[in-house]
């Protein structure tokens, strides 16, 4: 049966410009068949590209009605006519609109990729359209790099890399010399065999050896359409054979062809991203923080800082008794219980003598739970009482005079501390252990660890405990004439220090307090309190002033008698922390103790305590940091819309080459996350390698950022890249395929 390829029945094409309506073609009658080769000519303006453009699918029409193969069109979306120019049309451009960024070769496979040709065929494939195009020397070439003849036998390669019935040339030969042109003409008619070739000329002469038919528009009419051919034959018979549809996923390595094509696009984007990552994790790490430094910044810097470890406390601030502790033990997920909780939680300032060389440095001492035998590479992990292992950086190791960590192995250093609050309510002995293994941290930049048995570490935080319990001593006076001027409250850190000879009640205050009241204070009855971070004051008596002390300094002196409540309270346990098996047990232990009636918290939950506790304060601050992504998300885009409007003459062409809506949306989601994500793991990269000198302001928030900021970072980068990627493909198709390629002539 004889097929009509495309039949035009009173077609028409208006078109309106701010207001401006001019007419395209109108009430056009035309017939096309495979076997033609078509020339239309015309002045510039009557309306041949146009009458081209509808033929091929490039513009659609408002009048009349168009047939592809007996099917109207008139219906058709804009996914149809990218679908027939998929199935059947080849084009040829007088501006050739070819990608320049790729080679020959990768300009020709983007054809065969689009449409859907046998991966494994490709390379065979392109070696033989170049071969018939006469660019075999120039496969690997940019296009940037051709001249215009070989330009646009790349594009006539391209245009038969699917096997279209219809080639669309578009003044093929306009930007060429005439020899040139003549070439490219040749080369047209040499390929119309079973195609239907429509060539656009302003120059009939150039075509008119090689021509079928020769239909002659003006002013938007048909004026003349008349067979050239020196025989007469009939319409060719058009076996039509459906393609497969390709998966979108097909063209993922491609994806990667075209982001590489542009090196210097590709290096400007990865560092818009990089930036977009800081404010993202920025933003993150200012909203996750502030939701976070309540009671959590206490332990925020805290070596005892373990995602095992739970901290307990009993309702009523009680006491934890001997067999509290011993039921606790008991538990067959709890490995080890640490007593005396506050002090766990607190550096203390460590002088070091090791040899002959001394170091004083803030610095923790920890039980070894903390380590495993892998963590130790000097050395070995302390197994008795009296052994321990040092962790310090290197620059610390050789500003002590030694070089070689394993030197350190052997030493007995000396340790003691430096009582900052000058409490002195015992001798605190000082310690000593043999240092059996080192480890090298560099992270470890102004403090040292001390990893010590579990019976040393029990010994010496008990010791230590009463001088990090402390928070403040109040001194209220409770008694006083108006002559005294003794109606202060004064609040001091100061030396608490034992007199022998005061007995129980009494006290002698220092002169620097005789100075605060303005008066002697003797015989003055005054309220002596501790208050602690868990439950206020743990200790409260009230002590008379027996005298006075000329001893320059903030001191009060009690009894022997007093000393001893107050150790005996300060240092009971009211507060303790467990450390689970395995952070799988974790939270099944902490449920377990919560369901008992303790009070729990979550060493790894710090970052959920809440510190603004004010509903409004923390709407207005997650109100903030929303804003702040939103606004990162609007500039960020703002800035690469430059980027992908440039791409928007790549992204016309491909779709004249068999590109569609989804193909392109494809490519752009998956290019961009490439940059992005690059350009997230650049920040990284940096942002581990400068992570112990991003201090001050609020680069403190990146400090303390971790993998949770980072995951949730990561997601919103993902989300926020999709989202740029879906709206700049939805900029680009929203213009046609002709605006797109007549804008890109403009420019």
């Amino acid at each position: 049966m004889l097929l009509i390829m495309i039949k035009l029945v009173n077609v028409g094409k208006i078109y309106s410009q701010e207001g401006n309506v001019s007419v395209g073609i109108r009430k056009v009658n035309l017939e096309f068949n495979v076997g033609e080769f078509v020339a239309i000519t015309g002045e510039s303006g009557s309306g041949k590209t146009t009458l081209l453009n509808i033929l091929s699918g490039i513009d659609s029409y408002e009048e009349g009605e168009m047939f592809i193969n007996g099917e109207e069109t008139s219906y058709f979306t804009t996914e149809d006519l990218e679908e027939y120019r998929n199935k059947y049309v080849g084009f040829i451009f007088q501006n050739y609109n070819i990608i320049d960024s790729y080679t020959v070769k990768q300009n020709i496979e983007a054809a065969l990729i689009l449409n859907n040709y046998d991966p494994k065929l490709i390379k065979k494939r392109v070696k033989e359209l170049v071969d018939e195009v006469g660019l075999s020397h120039r496969i690997n070439t940019k296009a940037s790099k051709l001249s215009g003849g070989e330009k646009q036998r790349v594009v006539i390669a391209r245009a038969l890399a699917k096997d279209p019935l219809i080639i669309a040339a578009d003044e093929p030969t306009g930007n060429l010399d005439s020899e040139t042109g003549k070439q490219i003409i040749e080369l047209l008619h040499k390929i119309s065999k079973d195609k239907l070739v429509l060539v656009v000329t302003h120059n009939f002469e150039e075509v008119k050896e090689y021509a079928t038919r020769k239909i002659r528009v003006f002013d938007g009419e048909v004026k003349e359409d008349k067979n050239l051919a020196k025989e007469s034959k009939n319409p060719a018979k058009v076996e039509l054979i459906e393609k497969k549809k390709r998966s979108v996923f097909k063209l993922f390595p491609f994806s990667f062809v075209d982001l590489f094509a542009s090196p210097k696009r590709m290096i400007f984007n990865m560092i818009v991203y990089f930036f977009m990552t800081f404010f993202v994790i920025l933003g993150v790490a200012i909203q996750t923080n502030i939701s976070g430094m309540g009671e959590a910044s206490r332990y925020e810097n805290s070596s005892f800082n373990d995602p095992k470890r739970i901290v307990l406390r009993k309702k009523d601030s009680s006491v934890f008794t001997d067999e509290d502790i011993e039921s606790i033990e008991g538990n067959k997920d709890v490995k080890f219980v640490a007593r005396h909780n506050l002090s766990n939680d607190s550096s203390r300032y460590l002088n070091f003598n090791i040899g002959l060389n001394y170091f004083g440095t803030y610095g923790y001492v920890l039980p070894n739970y903390f380590l495993k035998e892998s963590d130790v590479r000097w050395g070995e992990l302390p197994k008795n009482s009296g052994e321990c292992v040092i962790a310090l950086s290197q620059s610390t190791l050789e500003n002590i005079g030694y070089k070689n960590p394993k030197d350190l192995i052997g030493y007995s250093p000396y340790i003691t501390e430096d009582l900052y609050t000058g409490i002195d309510l015992y001798d605190i002995p000082n310690f000593s252990t043999t240092i059996k293994g080192v480890i090298i941290d560099d992270d470890l930049k102004g403090y040292a660890e001390l990893f010590v048995s579990n019976e040393d570490y029990e010994n010496y935080s008990f010791k230590t405990k009463l001088i990090k319990y402390d928070k403040k001593i109040s001194y209220i006076p409770l008694k006083g004439t108006e002559d005294n001027k003794i109606t202060t409250l004064v609040e001091h850190f100061g030396t608490l220090a034992i007199d022998e000879s005061l007995s129980s009640g009494e006290i002698i205050m220092s002169y620097s307090f005789m100075k605060e009241y303005e008066a002697d204070p003797t015989g003055i009855d005054v309220n002596l309190s501790f208050e602690n971070a868990i439950d206020g004051a743990v200790f409260e008596k009230k002590l008379t002033v027996k005298s006075y002390a000329d001893d320059g300094d903030y001191a009060l002196y009690i009894s022997s008698a007093d000393a001893q409540l107050i150790k005996e309270e300060i240092q009971s346990d009211r507060e303790i922390s467990i450390f689970t098996t395995s952070s799988r047990a974790t939270n099944n232990v902490a449920n377990y103790y919560r369901n008992v009636g303790y009070d729990v918290f979550l060493l790894k939950d710090v970052k959920s305590s809440p510190m603004i506790r004010d509903t409004f304060l923390g709407l207005f601050f997650f109100i903030f940091v929303v804003g702040f992504l939103v606004g990162t998300f609007f500039i960020t885009f703002v800035i690469l819309l430059h980027s992908a409007r440039s791409r928007s003459d790549d992204v016309n062409i491909l779709r004249t080459i068999g590109a569609s809506k989804k193909d392109i949306k494809f490519m752009m989601i998956w290019e961009y996350l490439a940059m992005s994500l690059s350009g997230y793991l650049l920040f990284l990269v940096l942002y581990i390698i400068l992570r112990n000198v991003t201090t001050g302001g609020f680069l403190i928030f990146l400090k303390y950022a971790g993998f949770a900021e980072f995951l949730i970072s990561f997601i919103v980068m993902i989300i926020m890249t999709i989202l740029m990627s879906l709206l700049f493909t939805r900029k680009i198709f929203g213009r046609t395929v002709r605006k797109g390629l007549s804008e890109s002539k403009r420019a």
